[in-house]
């Protein structure tokens, strides 16, 4: 999964231009559902597929040789994206993968007439913009970790979509999930307060991690959580461009590994995947995540002590870097 603005130096400007393509195909979607236009609203859905495809295709670094990518057809970049997760790369979860292939399957029947049929095509339809909303969710909170409510609120989405005279509420009731991740990081933040000044500066919210700058430039001490399982670590990430140069900042603490991990007291995972831009050192906690709220205060201790023995275990190697 990638963590796209975990920079604060990367501009959100530029993401929110992108997603905002996605978020207007995804608003036509719903429009001409209303309309009871099946047929057109499964074609939009397929090309909100087909935007967030192209984006993580690019993102990931997939494009190969001179063919650009708006060459490449949405079923070549799904077999790249297949023979990745095959691979062992999890840049996408396997049930997300399973989501766009089914919005893709669903989006292709509306470019098939189906005579007398106009009830089948919009429960079709129905059925397609659900597992939609999911895909969208996914690819803006998860994968760019930008909040939906907040690219919605900016309205370039929705003006676009008037200019064309398409009329949609795009304002969804705020998921569950929000309000629970919010409640994790603040009783995570106030566990922490007394106990260690790392993340003191940084203000509980919903997304799934917390970031805090270290001192060097492009280096961040994580906490991350997902449904049943968190990890905290340090991620690496110099910006656009920098792959060499993150792999370089984590050889450069890899040639320390026996004495960072004895002075952690633990196996630490190191993490440097060829197909994606950042790097990490995590260790990770299984069995409790956000939906495990009766564990919440043991896992707070964990992870809190956790973070206090990775930042102290790195701290005389992250001095010695050359970036």
């Amino acid at each position: 999964m990638s963590d796209k603005t975990a920079n604060p130096e990367e501009s959100l400007t530029t993401l929110k231009q992108e997603l905002g393509r996605v978020l207007l195909y995804q608003t036509k979607a719903r429009a001409y559902f209303e309309q009871d236009d099946a047929e057109v609203a499964l074609n939009q859905a397929r090309k909100t597929v087909e935007a967030i495809s192209t984006q993580i295709y690019q993102n990931e670094g997939f494009e190969e040789g001179s063919k650009p990518v708006w060459k490449v057809s949405l079923e070549e970049i799904f077999d790249r994206f297949r023979r990745e997760i095959n691979n062992g790369n999890f840049f996408i979860p396997i049930v997300t993968m399973q989501l766009l292939e089914t919005v893709r399957n669903l989006g292709n029947t509306g470019s098939h007439h189906q005579v007398g049929q106009s009830g089948i095509k919009l429960a079709t339809a129905k059925n397609c913009l659900g597992v939609l909303s999911e895909v969208v969710t996914w690819f803006c909170e998860e994968y760019y970790n930008i909040p939906l409510k907040e690219l919605e609120a900016g309205g370039k989405q929705l003006e676009a979509g008037k200019a064309e005279g398409i009329s949609a509420q795009a304002k969804k009731e705020e998921p569950e999930r929000y309000n629970i991740r919010l409640r994790f990081w603040t009783g995570l933040l106030e566990h922490a307060k007394p106990l260690t000044s790392l993340h003191s500066n940084i203000s509980p919210h919903k997304l799934s991690r917390i970031t805090d700058r270290c001192s060097h430039r492009g280096l961040f001490l994580r906490y991350s959580v997902r449904r049943h399982d968190t990890d905290v670590g340090l991620y690496i990430d110099c910006g656009k461009d920098s792959q060499g140069e993150n792999k370089r900042i984590l050889d450069q603490l890899r040639h320390n590994k026996k004495e960072i991990e004895a002075s952690f007291g633990n196996n630490l995972e190191w993490l440097s995947p060829d197909t994606q831009r950042a790097c990490r050192i995590r260790r990770r906690f299984e069995g409790v995540g956000y939906l495990d709220e009766d564990k919440w205060n043991k896992v707070y201790a964990v992870m809190v002590d956790a973070m206090i023995r990775l930042e102290k275990s790195l701290r005389p190697f992250l001095d010695k870097i050359k970036i």
